[in-house]
């Protein structure tokens, strides 16, 4: 079994440094997730009509907030600087709804950017 290691993800909603493993198929799976419903918007490397995902991990302050993100935007730009920042950059954009993706979903969906993110 192949298994690749994304160094900055972990599973946790709180440590977002932590390192964890994710299989090929736990990476293919965030690949299709990625394609189906964040391509339209977002590249990896650059950006679109929505940011790059390359190292956003790292620019939200935890996982949580993250998630929340994902499944509905508009209820943390509401709330969070941060979001409300992109939410300006973007052309006042609110970012489609997910609330049926996982927190693991989410999970595979950064690893598959990480893994394919260039410097």
């Amino acid at each position: 079994m192949l298994i690749a290691c994304i160094g900055v993800f972990c599973r946790s909603a709180t440590a977002p440094q932590q390192s964890t493993v994710y299989t090929s198929a736990e990476l293919e799976a965030g690949k299709q997730l990625f394609s189906s419903l964040c391509g339209n918007c977002h590249k990896i490397n650059a950006d679109m009509s929505g940011p790059a995902l390359r190292g956003s991990l790292a620019r939200w302050p935890n996982r949580a907030l993250l998630y929340a993100f994902v499944r509905n935007s508009k209820s943390v730009v509401d709330t969070n600087a941060y979001a409300k920042g992109l939410y300006l950059a973007y052309n006042q954009t609110v970012m489609p709804a997910m609330p049926q993706l996982t927190d693991n979903q989410i999970d595979q969906i950064f690893a598959y950017v990480e893994a394919n993110s260039q410097p």
